[in-house]
C-alpha cells in the first residue's frame, strides 16, 4: 500500500517519513498496528534513506514500544512508492501544515538576494522586484508541485512571503496575504495570476479548464434617513428648480438637503438618465457643492478624507514611484522632477493622481482593447488652452463618464469643469484635489459606474482614502501600494 502524495517543506523534495509514532516533521506518517511484525523492504535504491530493520510493537494499554527503525525516502514519486512493500500493516496518515521557506528559495536564485537586500533597505519592495519575487516563487512551486498546485500549496506560498517580508502583509485582510493569494470567492492574487500566465505555454492536453472569476460591481449605499411625504418633497423640488440666482443659494442649499433622502431613493429605484436628474434638479449645474452636500448625507465621516489626506498621500506616492522601474511610472516621475522651479502643493497633488494611475494595473488586455497611458490620463483630467471656448470642451466625445476639463496647463490651471456626458459643472475653485473629490462623489450621487479604464483608480480612492466598503476582491496592486506607503 502506498501513501498519498504530499508536498515537501524542505527545498521542495518530497520526503516520506515512516515511523511507529508521529514525529515533528511537516510531512509525516504513522504506521499503526495492534501487534505483530512490520516488514518494509525497499526495492529502489537510488533515493536517500537511513536504514530499514524488522520491528514489532505492542498495542497494550494504548502504548507503543520504542521504534527500532526509521526510514526516509527523499525525491520519491507516488508511482515509485508503490514499489515499496509493506506487509501486515494498517497504514494511516497524519499531515500538518505545509510550509515553504521563501528565504531559502530566493537565496538559491541569482536575483533573490537583491530582493531581500532591497526590502531591508526600504522596508518594502518596488513593483519590479515584486514581479521577480512572484516569478521565482511560482517557478519553484510549479517545479515541485506541478502546473496545478493545490489551494493549500498556494496558501503556503503566500504565507511564506509575508513571513519573510512582514511589511507586505495586509493588516485589514484575514490572512494578510490576500493580494498574493486568496481562495475566497474564486482564486485570485499575484500567485494565481502568474500560474495562469505560465499555463498558457502548456500543451492543450495538459490544461485543465478553470472557472473564471465574475467581476463584482461597484457597491451602492442606501441613505438611512426617513423619506419626506411626497407632496412636501415635490414642493422642495419645485422651489429648487425655480429659485435661480445667487441670492437664493442659501435657501436652495437648505431645500436640497431636506429633499436628499427622497432624491436618493428615486435615483436608486428609477436609475434615471443624468439629463432627467438635471432637469428636475438644475442647480447641480451651477452649484456643484451640492454634490458634496448629498455625499455627506450618505457618508458623513469619510466625506472630507481626500481633502485632508491627499497632500501627504501624494508626496508618499511620488516617493514610492521614485523606486519603481516601470517606464510608464518613470516617465511621469521625471516630468514631475523637471518642474523644479514651479513646484507647488497643487502640482504635487496633481502628479500624485497621475502617478497613481501609472502605478495601478494597465487597462490593456486582449478582451478590453488597447488604450495608451496618456489616453487614460486624459480620461481623468484633460487640458485645453485657455482661449478654447467652454462649449467646445463639452463637445469632446472621448468619454461620457465623469471627467475633469481644465483650461490652462498643469502648472497654471485657470478653470476646472466637471464634465459628465455633455453637461459641464463649473467648479468654484482651481484646486485639483477638490475637483477630484467632486469627480469621485458624482458617481455616488448620480448613480454612475466607474469608467472601466479608471476603475482601479477610483477603487483605490474608495478603499484607501475614503475608507468605504467594497464587497468584491481588491486588485492585488491596490493592496500592494497601500502596504508600501505604510512602510514609508
Amino acid at each position: 500500500m502506498a501513501p498519498k502524495s504530499v508536498p515537501t517543506t524542505t527545498g521542495g523534495l518530497i520526503t516520506w517519513v515512516f515511523q511507529v509514532r508521529v514525529i515533528s516533521y511537516s510531512c509525516k506518517y504513522s504506521l499503526v498496528h495492534g501487534g505483530g511484525a512490520i516488514l518494509i523492504q525497499k526495492l529502489i535504491f537510488n533515493y536517500a534513506f537511513r536504514y530499514t530493520r524488522y520491528s514489532h510493537f505492542s498495542h497494550r494499554a494504548g502504548q507503543f514500544c520504542q521504534p527500532r527503525w526509521t526510514i526516509y525516502f527523499t525525491g520519491c514519486s507516488v508511482q515509485e512508492l508503490c514499489l515499496i512493500r509493506i506487509s501486515k500493516v494498517h497504514f494511516c496518515c497524519v499531515q500538518s501544515q505545509i510550509v515553504f521557506d521563501a528565504r531559502k528559495i530566493l537565496m538559491e536564485h541569482p536575483k533573490g538576494p537583491t530582493i531581500i537586500k532591497e526590502y531591508h533597505k526600504n522596508r518594502y519592495i518596488c513593483p519590479g522586484s515584486r514581479m521577480t519575487l512572484v516569478s521565482v516563487l511560482v517557478a519553484h512551486l510549479i517545479a515541485k508541485c506541478g502546473s496545478y498546485p493545490t489551494i493549500e500549496e498556494k496558501h503556503a506560498l503566500g504565507r511564506s512571503v509575508i513571513t519573510l517580508f512582514p511589511n507586505l502583509s495586509d493588516s485589514s485582510g484575514k490572512t494578510g496575504y490576500e493580494h498574493f493569494f486568496c481562495s475566497a470567492g474564486g482564486q485570485s492574487g499575484y500567485i494565481q495570476d502568474k500560474l495562469k500566465n505560465m499555463r498558457r505555454s502548456l500543451p492543450q492536453s495538459a490544461k485543465l479548464r478553470m472557472k473564471k472569476d465574475t467581476p463584482k460591481p461597484c457597491p451602492k449605499e442606501d441613505l438611512p434617513c426617513k423619506l419626506l411625504p411626497e407632496s412636501e418633497a415635490e414642493e422642495l423640488e419645485s422651489f429648487c428648480r425655480n429659485a435661480l440666482g445667487d441670492r437664493n443659494k442659501t435657501a436652495v442649499t437648505k431645500a436640497m438637503a431636506q429633499s436628499a433622502p427622497n432624491r436618493r431613493a428615486w435615483i436608486n429605484a428609477e436609475e434615471p438618465f443624468l439629463s432627467v436628474i438635471l432637469q428636475k434638479y438644475p442647480r447641480f449645474m451651477d452649484m456643484p457643492e451640492l454634490i458634496d452636500q448629498d455625499f455627506k448625507a450618505i457618508f458623513s465621516d469619510p466625506a472630507d478624507n481626500l481633502l485632508q489626506k491627499w497632500a501627504n498621500h501624494a508626496q508618499m506616492l511620488l516617493t514610492y514611484a521614485s523606486t519603481c522601474k516601470q517606464e510608464r511610472v518613470v516617465k511621469v516621475h521625471q516630468d514631475f522632477r523637471a518642474q523644479t522651479s514651479r513646484k507647488t502643493e497643487e502640482l504635487t497633488a496633481l502628479y500624485g493622481f497621475l502617478v497613481l494611475l501609472r502605478l495601478l494595473p494597465s487597462y490593456n488586455t486582449k478582451a478590453k482593447g488597447r488604450v495608451s497611458c496618456e489616453d487614460v490620463d486624459r480620461l481623468l483630467v484633460k487640458f485645453f488652452e485657455v482661449n478654447v471656448p467652454l462649449e467646445e470642451t463639452l463637445h469632446d466625445k472621448t468619454t461620457k463618464q465623469p471627467t475633469l476639463v481644465v483650461l490652462g496647463t498643469k502648472s497654471s490651471m485657470e478653470q476646472i469643469l466637471l464634465k459628465i456626458e455633455e453637461f459641464g459643472f463649473h467648479l468654484p475653485s482651481t484646486n485639483i484635489t477638490a475637483a477630484v473629490d467632486l469627480l469621485f462623489k458624482s458617481h455616488y450621487i448620480f448613480n454612475l459606474e466607474y469608467s472601466p479604464q479608471l476603475f482601479n483608480f477610483f477603487l483605490y480612492l474608495q478603499t484607501q482614502i475614503y475608507g468605504l466598503e467594497y464587497t468584491g476582491k481588491l486588485p492585488p496592486r491596490v493592496t500592494e501600494i497601500a502596504m508600501a506607503l505604510k512602510a514609508l
